[in-house]
């Protein structure tokens, strides 16, 4: 560890993995090897650095993820009908101009 506020990470003496916190006490964290299972506790002090969060459930992510793809669907059909507008003025100006070419005619 390095001296100060910036902290390295610890790594597993058996494997050379990182070491995750898995349990906070008052005074000392337990980090654990994913790999291996190694377990090390260290002071709360050199550990500070380290942040144990919740895992997010997949279920949560997938709905998280539809409700954003949703707007992305309607964009898209909003730009596809604005593309057949387009498309159909184009054809009405041919129409119009071939009309007006072959009335002078």
């Amino acid at each position: 560890m390095w001296a100060g506020d910036v902290l390295t990470m610890k790594f597993c003496p058996k494997c050379g993995n990182i070491m995750v916190p898995v349990e906070r006490k008052k005074t000392k964290v337990v980090l654990k090897c994913k790999a291996c299972g190694y377990t090390l506790s260290v002071p709360l002090k050199e550990a500070k650095g380290y942040v144990m969060r919740e895992p997010v459930s997949k279920k949560a992510r997938v709905i998280t993820t539809s409700k954003v793809s949703e707007p992305a669907k309607a964009l898209r059909r909003a730009e596809e009908k604005e593309h057949e507008i387009d498309t159909y003025y184009e054809v009405v100006l041919d129409l119009m101009q071939e009309e007006e070419y072959s009335e002078s005619e």
